[in-house]
């Protein structure tokens, strides 16, 4: 079986859904926070925080600046390299969301948010979910 990119970036989104697994099933009933409002408030907090970057990273990462202008280059290499770029970054985004916030879920059982997060970071999997076609074919 020779690498590609399909490979890769189907690779890293299944990475994804398995430490996010091992992470739960490990840490699952393992408390650090506590009740303590003031933690509770931070992870809430922090959580809210990293899955609207992820959001905004994989919603907007093709209409950056750097990125538009890369996409719109007449090398075809360049074009290239910046569709690679954006599958790895999108899917990477996603993996970094899902697993934050399942720790945070499993460390701070009783902040409110990381839970939400979770089902957010899972529909943001969806909306990532790597697509290749005759167009996109690296």
């Amino acid at each position: 079986m020779t690498y590609t990119h399909k490979t890769g970036v189907y690779a890293l989104y299944l990475a994804a859904i398995v430490l996010a697994a091992v992470l739960y099933f490990a840490f699952d009933g393992t408390d650090l926070c506590g009740t303590a409002p003031a933690s509770r408030y931070v992870v809430n907090l922090v959580c809210i925080a990293v899955t609207a970057a992820a959001v905004f990273v994989v919603v907007s990462w093709e209409k950056l600046g750097f990125v538009a202008r890369q996409l719109q280059s007449p090398d075809e290499s360049t074009v290239r390299r910046a569709v690679r770029v954006a599958h790895f970054v999108r899917t990477g985004a996603f993996t970094l969301t899902l697993n934050f916030n399942v720790l945070a879920y499993c460390l701070a059982s009783y902040a409110e948010n990381p839970k939400y997060c979770v089902l957010i970071s899972l529909v943001l999997g969806i909306m990532v979910f790597p697509k290749f076609d005759n167009h996109h074919e690296i």
